[in-house]
């Protein structure tokens, strides 16, 4: 599946949903939808969770890209809305 898709069915579950406004405002991460990709393989920045790694995947809430982080920090937010507590 690729990235163009994802959007467009993200955008579709966020209309479809009422989560965006008529003025094409779209809701957050606290109370919209979320969901993770791939990041582009050219992707050099580190993930912020502290493990060292690349940021390999990149957390969208309605469609909208919102973090970056290794695969495991990214499925974290996506299941709990929030990062690695310190």
């Amino acid at each position: 599946m690729n990235t163009e898709s994802i959007l467009q069915r993200e955008e579709t579950r966020a209309r479809a949903n009422g989560l965006i406004s008529p003025s094409g405002m779209r809701s957050g991460s606290v109370d919209g939808h979320r969901a993770l990709i791939e990041a582009p393989k050219t992707s050099r920045r580190r993930c912020h969770c502290g493990c060292g790694n690349r940021a390999t995947h990149t957390g969208l809430g309605d469609g909208i890209a919102l973090m970056m982080g290794c695969e495991l920090s990214v499925r974290r937010w996506v299941r709990d809305g929030h990062g690695r507590k310190a």
